[in-house]
């Protein structure tokens, strides 16, 4: 009985020995699988954040797991704000001084040629029309050398002022000794000086010669010397004010193309800089710190 009891006892313990081995090979295998998990999980963390990116406004997973690699280091150098970078000062004073200086400098193609060719149209036609009228005003001069006789006004004012000085306060004008700007004014503008021209009332002797006709005097104010001289003189005087109103153009053309000039190189760093960010990428990698992961933001620019 006790041979017999014994020899049981040992069956029921041989019988548990299996379910023992089995028990111990799982338990072996626990840290195995649980380092294989763990692996293949930080494999799968640093997948996505290799394939995530961001780019122009839109995300998209793309890419392969090994874009990074291994102790490769793919750093964006440099400052995304560093460009070539147009004055806005410098393009205002070069096209205040050279129209379409300012321009050519912020990188317009066209406008450069249009604000200069408008600029040297307007100094020409300045420059033309001045021109023209210092020769025309040089032929009223000559003109008037011929048919206005100094003597003559110069006797009428002396018989005026013999017979009787106290009329002299009517004429508020006096014609001076030098052939200046006011010589050549006064003797074609004011009435007091017709007495000059060679042909006002050339018919008349001497003795009369002073005494203007009683019946519509006015039309022998204006002799046909007199008209003539006037009309070339006018000629001058628009020459004059077309050449002053080119000048001013000319001016106003400098100062729009100033300001254009800074408006565009203004709007040539705006498009500069939102061409430098459209092609901005912004990407998460993965960086190890100890035993850890942790993401990174990196900015990526394509040149």
């Amino acid at each position: 009985m006790t041979i017999s009891s014994h020899k049981e006892e040992s069956m029921k313990s041989f019988r548990w020995f299996p379910a023992l081995l089995v028990i111990a090979g799982v338990i072996m295998m626990l840290p195995a699988t649980g380092l294989a998990s763990q692996e293949d999980y930080k494999e799968n963390i640093s997948d996505y954040f290799n394939v995530l990116a961001y780019n122009s406004g839109s995300m998209s997973m793309g890419g392969s797991a090994n874009y990074f690699q291994e102790g490769e280091e793919d750093v964006f150098e440099g400052d995304i704000y560093e460009y070539k970078k147009k004055s806005t000062t410098r393009a205002f004073f070069y096209s205040l001084v050279i129209p379409g200086a300012g321009q050519f400098y912020a990188g317009s193609k066209i406008k450069p040629y249009i604000f200069f060719g408008l600029d040297v149209g307007l100094w020409t036609a300045t420059i033309l029309y001045n021109k023209k009228g210092k020769d025309t005003e040089d032929e009223f001069r000559d003109y008037a050398d011929q048919h206005y006789i100094r003597n003559y006004y110069d006797d009428w004012w002396n018989h005026v002022i013999q017979t009787d000085p106290g009329d002299t306060s009517r004429y508020s004008h006096r014609l001076p000794q030098e052939k200046d700007h006011e010589y050549y004014e006064n003797i074609g503008k004011y009435d007091q000086f017709r007495w000059g021209w060679d042909d006002y009332l050339p018919e008349w002797a001497d003795v009369g010669k002073w005494n203007s006709p009683q019946a519509d005097s006015s039309k022998y104010f204006i002799t046909p010397h007199r008209d003539e001289y006037l009309q070339i003189r006018k000629d001058a005087n628009d020459y004059f004010d077309r050449s002053t109103t080119f000048l001013v153009i000319a001016m106003a053309n400098h100062v729009v193309s100033a300001f254009d000039a800074a408006f565009t190189a203004k709007r040539y760093n705006n498009k500069l800089m939102s061409g430098l960010l459209s092609d901005l990428k912004i990407r998460m990698i993965p960086r190890r710190v100890d035993t850890d992961i942790y993401p990174q933001l990196t900015l990526y620019k394509n040149f």
